[in-house]
């Protein structure tokens, strides 16, 4: 058969055109909700699912955790942000079959420069914050600032979080023709204080304070009660890797959570000193990807070294890259701390474990949810919540 070529002014617009097409574009029988920003965007998604199930709403969420509509739960893929068109529009072909009428979409700077959403109009989005971070995609922050502000274009209204890094940079990126969609989301016009003191023991860390907050005024902006909001918020539990505390009988707080970036790595550590009794100390184990933004690793090794008290350095999806090299990196934010350096991610945690007396909090930064570890391009099978099980299961 003869094989047509049609030329196009961009590949990846037509990919995501076609790939809706494929699918009777299901982006058209939703409403969407879509969040971005470096930091707090999973955290945020998930208070939007929870309010909108709390209000009755038939929902949908995709995820960089995973994609969850109805009873079903579906795989994104290893180290995926947001999906590519093929995966993302059949995901949402299957939630409008599945009746799903609310989709609230995690929207990465990825998946905006790719236009991997490419076609979807929000009926609402949210701007977490934009801090330094994929400096090997975006090349600049004044780059990562304009892809980020890009998705006021898509949306019919976008919310800015007034309270976090990056506002008043962002607000300025977003083009004169699209300023009139913007609003900002403010603490001070969230009624916090009515959520549940469940809420507070589950989401002990201060940014999560204007991650609900930001998810409370898109969620009013769909037209939604606040008593259901509130409730929704109250009710909600925290996605997998996103400070998820392991239970343990060694009297000490273990904590695995997905920072791995400068801000969102000072944040966890800021949280968790005001959380943690005088005498407790903090121990930190981390490190950073290969093949990713080199910029931030001096950075989070400065940050880590002025509020922990331990800080053992390991491998963090290496790739091609020495992770010795990565750890000395790293460690060039401040030369004269001691940090401990254990490459063997699963010796790292039990170094941190093992140090640990009563009451001190052992974070496990980095790698949160996911599920594998690529080593010189191998993804070997990893997960950080296993692997700290294992290690309490063999201190027995």
């Amino acid at each position: 058969a003869d094989i047509k070529y049609i030329k196009v002014d961009d590949g990846r617009e037509a990919w995501a055109l076609l790939s809706a097409q494929k699918y009777n574009n299901p982006e058209k029988k939703l409403t969407i909700l879509g969040v971005t920003g470096t930091d707090g965007k999973t955290t945020t998604s998930s208070f939007l699912y929870y309010i909108l199930k709390q209000c009755g709403k038939k929902v949908g969420l995709i995820s960089t955790v995973k994609a969850i509509y109805g009873d079903k739960d579906v795989s994104t893929g290893l180290h995926t942000s947001t999906p590519n068109p093929d995966v993302l529009f059949k995901i949402l072909s299957d939630m409008v079959k599945d009746g799903i009428k609310y989709v609230v979409l995690e929207t990465t700077s990825h998946g905006l420069l790719q236009k991997r959403v490419f076609g979807i109009t929000y009926k609402v989005a949210g701007i977490t914050n934009v801090t330094h971070e994929h400096f090997d995609i975006h090349k600049t922050y004044e780059n990562l600032l304009h892809v980020k502000a890009s998705i006021a274009k898509m949306s019919s209204v976008v919310y800015l979080n007034a309270d976090g890094p990056g506002y008043s940079d962002v607000l300025k990126h977003i083009a004169p023709a699209y300023k009139h969609k913007v609003k900002v989301s403010k603490i001070v016009q969230f009624p916090y204080i009515k959520l549940s003191k469940q809420f507070f023991e589950r989401f002990p860390a201060d940014y999560n304070i204007q991650n609900a907050a930001l998810a409370y005024h898109m969620a009013k902006e769909l037209g939604l009660s606040e008593e259901c909001i509130i409730a929704g918020l109250s009710n909600a539990s925290p996605p997998t890797g996103r400070f998820e505390q392991i239970k343990n009988d060694l009297g000490i707080n273990i904590v695995v959570d997905f920072a791995h970036t400068p801000n969102s790595m000072k944040s966890v550590l800021e949280g968790v000193y005001k959380l943690k009794k005088n005498t407790a100390r903090i121990i930190v184990v981390f490190g950073a990807a290969g093949e990713r933004d080199a910029y931030k690793r001096p950075l989070m090794g400065e940050i880590a070294s002025k509020l922990a008290d331990v800080i053992v350095l390991t491998s963090e999806d290496p790739r091609s890259e020495d992770p010795n090299e990565i750890i000395l990196q790293i460690k060039a934010g401040n030369p004269d701390f001691p940090f401990i350096r254990e490459p063997d991610r699963k010796q790292a945690i039990k170094i941190g474990i093992t140090l640990a007396r009563k009451d001190d909090w052992v974070l496990i930064l980095g790698k949160g949810h996911e599920k594998s570890m690529n080593i010189k391009g191998v993804e070997y099978p990893w997960s950080d919540i296993d692997a700290v099980k294992q290690v309490l299961s063999e201190s027995i």
